[in-house]
């Protein structure tokens, strides 16, 4: 996993990061991470932000669910059924098998 704070005073950068939570629980073949970090509200020109990035390396045939609430979501080389949603980001798909269930 990748973080990020930018802000212009570096005891409130360590407090952000300090913040950012991480969960990881499995039960049986169910995988779950789930990431929380603080939220900044405002308009900031330089002011504090905060970003995470992480890489889940999965099985190629899987089924795969997906929910962020503020980003982007990237899936690649997989092969099974997905369920992807984002309320702010982007999907990016490459290099899928499945079938289309309508």
């Amino acid at each position: 996993m990748w973080k990020e704070t930018k802000t212009g005073d570096e005891a409130r950068a360590q407090k952000l990061m300090d913040e950012i939570k991480v969960d990881v629980s499995q039960q049986g073949n169910d995988v779950r991470v789930e990431i929380r970090y603080p939220k900044t509200w405002g308009i900031f020109i330089n002011g504090p932000r905060v970003r995470v990035r992480s890489e889940v390396v999965l099985p190629r045939e899987c089924r795969l669910e997906c929910r962020t609430s503020d980003g982007d979501i990237s899936v690649a080389d997989i092969k099974g059924n997905l369920y992807l949603e984002t309320s702010d980001g982007d999907i990016t798909l490459e290099r899928l098998a499945g079938s289309d269930r309508k």
